[in-house]
């Protein structure tokens, strides 16, 4: 018989379920929304839209990943994880306006763009976290501050909810560890794009030669 969850662990599956599913599902419904507006016509979810989007709306193969790009090859978003979403939404530029910005310049209020960002946040944290246990009080804060986005971005947050207080069953436990090997197995993707993406933004505004305090991107942010 295997041992009981503490509850620090089921915390910590709680956020799993979120991240790696609720998430997900939003993000891939603002994706297909926004192709469609941006484009005028509708994502067809299959391999004909991910050729479409991969060889005519991301020139000069600016995607290297070939595991983001094998995703968008296929076309299907219910295979879309977390790194192949956030970044065709964020930092691909082909779809979210406006375009994310560096830290240090961000907008107040957050714009859409960097309100996503905090989510992708919220998600490094969990591929990145050597442990398996979250305080209870450590839960409730994170999951308070992605109410507060979804709510900031529009999103329901119903099924939110219900993945952070719905009952664990023993094969959802060990699907959700399973998930979260395979997300940690690629959270360091896209940490090249990422940083060419700020550091290209910074020299377009003209800062990036007084930005000696500059933090080098790949030490702290990986999609």
């Amino acid at each position: 018989m295997s041992t009981p969850l503490s509850a620090e662990e089921e915390n910590f599956l709680r956020l799993t379920r979120i991240i790696l599913h609720d998430l997900p599902s939003q993000l891939r419904s603002l994706f297909i929304n926004e192709f469609a507006r941006k484009y005028g016509w509708p994502y067809g979810n299959d391999a004909a839209s991910g050729a479409f989007f991969l060889g005519n709306i991301l020139p000069q193969n600016r995607c290297r990943d070939a595991t983001v790009r094998n995703n968008i090859q296929h076309g299907d978003t219910t295979l879309f994880d977390c790194t192949t979403l956030f970044y065709c939404i964020l930092y691909s530029g082909a779809l979210l306006q406006p375009p994310l910005r560096p830290r240090n310049v961000r907008s107040s209020p957050l714009n859409s763009s960097e309100l996503l960002d905090q989510l992708r946040e919220h998600r490094n944290m969990l591929a990145h976290s050597p442990g398996t246990e979250i305080s209870q009080a450590d839960f409730s804060t994170r999951v308070n501050d992605l109410k507060a986005i979804y709510r900031q971005l529009g999103w329901s947050c119903t099924d939110l909810l219900q993945a952070a207080t719905g009952p664990l069953t023993t094969a959802e436990c060990s699907r959700l560890q399973q998930a979260l090997l395979s997300e940690r197995a690629h959270n360091n993707a896209l940490d090249q794009i990422v940083q060419s993406h700020d550091l290209r933004l910074l020299a377009v505004e003209g800062m990036l030669p007084h930005m000696w305090y500059y933090k080098p991107i790949h030490s702290f942010v990986s999609i």
